[in-house]
C-alpha cells in the first residue's frame, strides 16, 4: 500500500510536460581524424553546446559517441530508434551530427574517425551513408518524428579532389526533418570562438520560446550566412506532415537563479521535473535539522563504497561522507561528478524543509556534471541497490549496485603505498575473446584480477588466431590517482606471436584494466612483467 502511495505520489508531483511526447536525442562528434583525413577541432565543443541547449527544451541525451567509429556510429543510430519506438507515437527524435561528411558515388556519406583516408573503398567500407541512417530510424520507429542535422562537409577534408560537399536530397520519407550546415556542394567551417558557426546558432535558435522548427531553422540560416559572409548557407529536406513542432513552449516559464534558491525552492524544482543545479552541495542549516537527519541516514550507504552503475554511469566512487562521488563512463571518456542533495519524498510526504519523519526509504534527489553536460537525478533507494532516473524528464534509468569499499584514498602528498617487489618474470593476468569484423574495429575491455600484484611492463599474447592489433589502453586503480597509459600498436600480431612489451610509466604499477582495440576476432590474451 504504501508502494502505491508512493506512485501516485510521483504522478501528482510531475508536471504535465512530463506526459508529454517524448523527445531524445544522439549528438556524435568526430574530430580525432587521421591526417589522411583531415583532424578538425571543434566538434567536441559542438555537441557539447547543442546538447546544453538540448536539454533545456526537454531532450534526452543518449550517450555522446566522441570520435566514433562506423560501428559505434550505427549501433547510436539503432539504440535511438530503439528508444524512439518504445515511446510510443508522438515521439521526437533529433540525431546532431557534427565531423567530416563528404559525396561519392551519388550517396552523401559521413566519415567516421577510423579512415585513414577518403579513397573510394574507405568511404564505400567504412563510410557511414545517410541513406542508412535514414532507413534505420524511419523503419525502427515508424511513427516518431525524426530531425537530422548534420554539421558537416568541412572545408579542411583531404584526400578528394573535386567537390568536397553533399549531393541535393531527393529523399521521399515522410517525418524526416534533414537539416545541413550548408548548401549542396558547398562545404562548413570548422572556424569559431568555441564552436563551428553552425552549432553556435543552432544552440541560440532551438532555445527560444515560440518558435517552431521551421522558424529556428530559418533563423539558423541567417544567422550562419551572415556570420560567414554568406560562404556558408545552410539548407534544409523537409518531410514532416502536419502539426511544426515547437520545441520551447511560449507561455514556458523562466529558470530561477540557482545561487538564489533555496533548499525547499530546490526540491520544489525537481517535483516540477525541471530541476536547477547549483553545483554545489546544501549545507545542514539550509536543509533544516530533520531533512538533513534524514538524508544523512540514507547516505551511509555511500561513505567509502566502490558502486557500479551501469549503462551512463560506469563506475562510481563515494567519498567519506557519502554524498559527492566521482564517476568514470568509458564511452564519454573524462571522469564525471556526482552530488547528493536532498530528500525529494519520506515515503509518500512532502519533503522540503518541512519534512516530518521517514517511514520507508526515502526518495534522493541531485546532480550529474561530466565534461560540459550535466543534469539532475532521483535516488530510488532499495535494501540491495538504487534505482537511478535521470534525464531532463528523468525518463532515463539506471540500477546502481555496491560491490566493494572504497579503497582509502591517501592525501596528495602522499604516494600510493608500495608493496614488496615481485619476481622478474612474465605471467598471464587474462584472456579474453573479441569477436569482430575483419574490416572495421573494435574496442573491447580485459579485467585484470591480480590484487595487489605490480607490472612493469605488459603484451599482448594471441594464442588462437591472428589478428590486426590497433592500440591498447592500460587504466590503474582509482587510488593511485594516475591517468591510463595508451600504446598504439597498428601491427598484424600472427597466431601464437606477441606484441612488443610496454613499459608502464612511474615503474611497477597495479592495472584495473586493459583496453584493446583490434579489427577481427581472436583470443586476446594480457601478459605482465612482474
Amino acid at each position: 500500500m504504501v508502494r502505491v502511495a508512493i506512485a501516485l505520489f510521483l504522478l501528482m508531483v510531475m508536471p504535465s510536460a512530463v506526459r508529454a511526447e517524448a523527445r531524445f536525442a544522439l549528438l556524435i562528434g568526430n574530430q580525432a581524424y587521421a591526417d589522411g583525413v583531415g583532424p578538425l577541432r571543434k566538434p567536441h565543443n559542438d555537441i557539447a553546446l547543442v546538447g546544453r541547449a538540448l536539454e533545456q527544451v526537454g531532450f534526452s541525451l543518449l550517450t555522446p559517441r566522441r570520435d566514433a567509429s562506423r560501428d559505434e556510429m550505427l549501433f547510436g543510430v539503432f539504440e535511438l530508434a530503439g528508444k524512439l519506438k518504445k515511446a510510443g507515437p508522438g515521439a521526437i527524435g533529433f540525431l546532431y551530427y557534427t565531423g567530416h561528411g563528404i559525396a561519392a558515388g551519388g550517396e552523401n556519406i559521413l566519415i567516421p574517425t577510423n579512415l585513414q583516408g577518403t579513397s573510394d573503398a574507405e568511404l564505400s567500407i567504412r563510410g557511414v551513408r545517410l541513406a542508412e541512417v535514414a532507413d534505420i530510424l524511419k523503419n525502427g520507429a515508424p511513427d516518431a518524428v525524426h530531425f537530422i542535422v548534420l554539421d558537416a562537409c568541412r572545408n579542411s577534408i583531404r584526400g578528394q579532389k573535386g567537390s568536397k560537399g553533399f549531393v541535393p536530397v531527393t529523399d521521399q520519407r515522410t517525418g524526416v526533418v534533414l537539416a545541413f550546415a550548408t548548401a549542396a556542394g558547398d562545404t562548413a567551417s570548422d572556424e569559431g570562438v568555441t564552436s563551428g558557426p553552425y552549432a553556435a546558432a543552432l544552440a541560440d535558435e532551438i532555445v527560444k520560446p515560440g518558435q517552431n522548427d521551421q522558424a529556428v531553422f530559418n533563423a539558423v540560416r541567417a544567422r550562419v550566412s551572415s556570420t560567414t559572409n554568406r560562404r556558408q548557407t545552410p539548407w534544409t529536406h523537409d518531410g514532416l506532415i502536419g502539426d511544426r513542432i515547437v520545441f520551447r513552449a511560449a507561455n514556458e516559464t523562466p529558470r530561477p537563479d540557482a545561487r538564489a534558491l533555496t533548499y525547499t525552492q530546490y526540491i520544489e524544482a525537481f517535483e516540477a521535473g525541471t530541476p536547477v543545479l547549483r553545483s554545489r552541495l546544501f549545507a545542514r542549516e539550509d536543509m533544516g535539522e530533520l531533512a538533513y537527519s534524514i538524508l544523512e541516514t540514507a547516505v551511509r550507504r555511500f561513505q567509502n563504497k566502490h558502486w557500479e552503475g551501469g549503462a551512463g554511469w560506469g563506475t562510481i566512487d563515494f567519498d567519506a561522507a557519502g554524498r559527492t562521488a566521482a564517476y568514470t563512463n568509458d564511452a564519454a571518456g573524462q571522469p564525471g561528478r556526482i552530488l547528493i542533495q536532498g530528500v525529494w519524498s519520506d515515503g509518500g510526504r512532502y519533503a522540503g524543509a518541512r519534512t516530518r519523519s521517514a517511514a520507508i526509504e526515502p526518495i534522493l534527489v541531485g546532480e550529474w556534471s561530466q565534461q560540459d553536460v550535466q543534469g539532475g537525478f532521483i535516488l530510488k533507494l532499495s535494501r540491495d541497490d538504487v534505482t537511478v532516473l535521470w534525464g531532463p524528464r528523468f525518463l532515463r534509468e539506471s540500477r546502481w549496485q555496491m560491490v566493494a569499499a572504497t579503497q582509502p584514498q591517501p592525501p596528495p602528498s602522499q604516494a600510493a603505498p608500495t608493496l614488496p617487489p615481485a619476481q622478474n618474470q612474465w605471467g598471464t593476468l587474462d584472456c579474453r575473446k573479441i569477436v569482430a569484423g575483419a574490416s572495421y574495429e573494435h574496442r573491447d575491455t580485459i579485467h585484470i584480477r591480480q590484487g595487489s600484484a605490480r607490472f612493469r611492463a605488459i603484451r599482448l599474447h594471441l594464442p588462437d588466431t591472428g589478428a590486426k592489433i590497433i592500440s591498447l589502453t592500460v587504466s590503474y586503480p582509482y587510488a593511485t590517482r594516475r591517468a591510463g597509459d595508451t600504446f598504439s600498436v597498428q601491427k598484424f600480431i600472427q597466431r601464437g606471436d606477441r606484441t612488443g612489451p610496454f613499459d608502464l610509466a612511474g615503474g611497477a604499477q597495479m592495472i584495473d584494466r586493459v583496453e584493446v582495440n583490434v579489427e577481427g576476432s581472436a583470443t586476446v590474451c594480457v601478459e605482465g612483467l612482474q
